[in-house]
């Protein structure tokens, strides 16, 4: 399924996830010679060679990283990149070219919607001001980095304009004004730092109390919302997981990021659907469809045609249903995203049992469940895999099949420390231990999964009542 180029690159990604920055850049520069890299993955490199002091690596990345956004129409992604380079090229004591790019991005912001680009510019002013002791514009472009920021809820330049404002203070003698302003964003940082770094070593429950505390103190990017919806979900906490997509949704959208937005809407459409409010969960499927209307292709393109699958394998119509599936991996596939590509097959595997071509379709969810079982995709595709296997197994009453998958599951969710999955699979574990005839056990499996089902899916808990 996977290419040894799509490993190689997917360790690459899961080495900057966890910050291991010397074996990110090995990975990427390994994967971009085998095939180029999205601008999206030459920023991480770049990311990756600045922490490991490649300042050739970092420029080379992101000059391709500019060149991809652009050709794609991502005007604000080009923006950031040539700001990025302003700022690499004044390092290096080359101020013409540092000001050619910072020109550059600013005729690529001109008339632009406000973004997070619009707030990496002024504080690229409040730089140049700062240097050349022009104090009253340095506070008001840092002023205007924070308040851009808190528009759009994007905490980590949030705290770098207040600790902007503070170096303006302290520059004019205004020391005690200067170092609260400093004190508060770096307590901020550190709350938000410690919130994301747990949530990379899936200390779910850590991560979510973190993201909550951020939070509070400051309102979080879309993007550790969505960060904070996914730990909620894997402690069972479907209420704070519409809460925090809700949020992220408006923030996407009022950037202009319309396939994140996209994205939101369709996890939200799928949660909904999990609470049985059908009417919503369809009004949110079309609005992911209307703003993927006409727009370049994406993870977005792939998770809406997988929002189809389900719905046509809901009411039977198998050939939609292997259409969309097929969908979802082609484009999963061209944009050499594993977790999509392994549940694309999974689906379509699901559907040919459906036909009764069991054969067939147990070798394309074999085939996507080792997958998941060497440790090739991330968490939320993992719990997917392994769950629909066990349902499908279940469905063919292959039990002894399905009492191996849901017993590698819940050791997979024990070391995972997760509450809302491991619910859904003490539901199943359930119902193969009764069939095996251990009823105590079996019953105690049914009462766990009730419990940490509560408040979660209700489709999930309902069975466990059943069970």
């Amino acid at each position: 399924m996977t290419t040894v180029a799509d490993q190689t690159l997917q360790e690459a990604r899961e080495a900057f996830e966890r910050h291991a920055w010397h074996a990110a850049r090995e990975g990427f520069l390994e994967a971009d010679a085998a095939s180029p890299l999205s601008p999206e993955d030459l920023e991480h490199l770049a990311e990756a060679a600045w922490w490991t002091g490649r300042l050739a690596d970092v420029i080379a990345a992101v000059e391709r990283a500019y060149s991809g956004h652009l050709a794609a129409g991502h005007r604000a992604d080009a923006a950031r990149a040539a700001l990025r380079l302003a700022t690499e090229f004044g390092h290096k004591q080359e101020h013409a070219i540092s000001a050619g790019w910072l020109r550059r991005a600013e005729r690529l912001l001109a008339g632009e919607p406000e973004s997070r680009a619009q707030a990496e510019l002024s504080r690229a002013h409040f730089n140049r001001a700062l240097e050349r002791a022009d104090f009253e514009t340095a506070l008001e472009q840092a002023r205007h980095t924070y308040a851009i920021a808190e528009r759009l809820g994007d905490v980590d330049l949030m705290a770098i304009g207040l600790h902007d404002q503070g170096q303006v203070h302290i520059a004019r003698g205004e020391v005690d004004e200067g170092m609260a302003l400093i004190d508060e964003a770096t307590v901020a940082a550190v709350t938000l730092q410690e919130a994301r770094e747990a949530f990379e070593r899936h200390a779910w429950h850590a991560a979510r109390e973190g993201f909550l505390e951020a939070d509070a103190a400051s309102p979080l990017s879309p993007e550790d919302l969505e960060h904070l919806a996914e730990a909620a979900w894997w402690t069972g906490r479907l209420a704070d997981v519409i809460a925090a997509v809700e949020r992220a949704y408006s923030g996407h959208l009022a950037a202009g990021h319309r396939a994140d937005a996209a994205r939101a809407a369709l996890r939200l459409a799928a949660e909904f659907g999990h609470k049985q409010e059908h009417a919503i969960s369809a009004g949110w499927l079309r609005r992911a469809e209307r703003l993927l209307a006409g727009e370049p292709e994406s993870r977005a393109q792939a998770e809406l045609s997988r929002a189809h699958f389900n719905r046509a394998l809901e009411r039977a119509d198998f050939e939609t249903a292997l259409e969309q599936a097929r969908h979802t991996y082609a484009i999963a596939e061209r944009l050499g995203d594993v977790d999509l590509m392994a549940i694309g097959l999974h689906d379509q595997g699901q559907v040919h049992i459906a036909r009764g071509e069991v054969d067939e379709g147990m070798a394309l969810i074999d085939e996507a469940t080792v997958a998941a079982v060497n440790g090739e995709l991330g968490a939320h595709a993992t719990a997917v895999v392994y769950c629909n296997t066990i349902n499908a197994c279940r469905d063919l009453a292959d039990y002894g099949r399905a009492g191996e998958w849901t017993d590698a599951a819940k050791r997979w969710c024990e070391r995972q420390a997760i509450a809302g999955f491991p619910g859904m699979c003490r539901v199943r574990r359930a119902e193969i231990v009764r069939l095996r005839g251990a009823w105590s056990e079996a019953e105690q499996q049914a009462r766990l999964a009730t419990s940490e089902l509560s408040g979660f899916y209700l489709d999930y808990a309902a069975e466990g009542f059943y069970q």
